[in-house]
């Protein structure tokens, strides 16, 4: 019997070889990624999980727009366990099966923020059944949550590299936004450097075009409320206030040249793109 998957994985690295879009190792990274997420919106579970982060916008889009190493998903309204991990492994393993494909829990990890339990990090392993020596490991973060539903939507996801479509819960992109700012927010508090892929992230939601574009009072709304739940007022001039100092930082400059060289990013310098997150966050919440 021939693998469809895998005839599907060859086919997508020979088209991405041909036009040289990323590297091999991160288009299979990616190609596994999206049958990883194809398979959990199978599961009995799917609409409970809700996809965030920066695989949801690579895979919204355009994959090559975003170099991506793990999926962020959230379990909503529902216990996190040692109990829920083994047995979401188990049946999506047996979906996986289907198509010929093995999917074992590699291992788990907790994650804490400071004393407080926030989620799991999962490496998980996938195998081809037929020629065991195709192995992939892909990186997992699962969170908990509650009360989501004013930052969720059920979404169609074409994974062109699959040649499939599946529906998945997922954070409106207002909510992903807010997120993205939080962060930079919490990284500038405690003195710490800023993670480039949430600029880059930033970046890449100045480049979204027609309606898919965040709208300003639901950002504004979703803002608040992700900025309300960690005890924070959300201030977007503070917000702008730490782009301005980041922009002239010659150690932040050169840092961000090496981020988009070992993610083969063609993207501007960091003058620029800073320019642009500045004008972008300004012209959705100040105007």
């Amino acid at each position: 019997m021939t693998n469809n998957i895998f005839l599907l994985w060859q086919k997508f690295l020979k088209q991405n070889e041909d036009t040289n879009k990323i590297d091999p190792g991160q288009a299979t990274r990616l190609f596994w990624l999206s049958y990883f997420c194809y398979v959990i919106s199978k599961s009995k579970d799917t609409n409970n999980l809700v996809l965030k982060g920066g695989f949801l916008i690579a895979s919204l889009e355009g994959l090559d727009n975003r170099t991506t190493v793990d999926i962020d998903v959230d379990l909503i309204d529902m216990d996190l366990t040692d109990k829920f991990i083994k047995e979401w492994i188990t049946e999506l393993n047996t979906i996986a099966n289907k198509d010929g494909i093995e999917i074992k829990l590699w291992n788990s990890r907790r994650q804490n923020q400071q004393t407080k339990f926030t989620g799991y990090g999962l490496k998980v392993l996938i195998t081809i059944i037929e020629n065991r020596r195709y192995k992939f490991y892909i990186d997992i973060d699962i969170a908990s949550h509650d009360n989501a539903e004013e930052h969720i939507i059920q979404r169609k996801i074409k994974f062109d590299n699959l040649d499939k479509e599946c529906t998945l819960w997922t954070y409106r992109y207002e909510s992903i936004l807010a997120e993205k700012i939080m962060a930079l927010v919490e990284k500038d508090e405690k003195g710490h450097v800023p993670r480039y892929k949430d600029i880059y992230d930033l970046f890449l939601f100045s480049l979204i075009v027609d309606d898919r574009q965040p709208k300003k009072d639901k950002a504004s709304s979703n803002a608040k409320d992700i900025f309300d739940r960690s005890g924070r007022n959300f201030n977007i001039s503070a917000v702008l206030d730490v782009l301005n100092r980041y922009r002239n930082d010659c150690d932040k400059e050169k840092q961000w040249d090496i981020y988009i060289k070992d993610n083969n990013y063609k993207s501007k310098k960091w003058n620029d793109v800073v320019d642009e997150v500045t004008a972008y966050l300004d012209s959705l919440f100040n105007k």
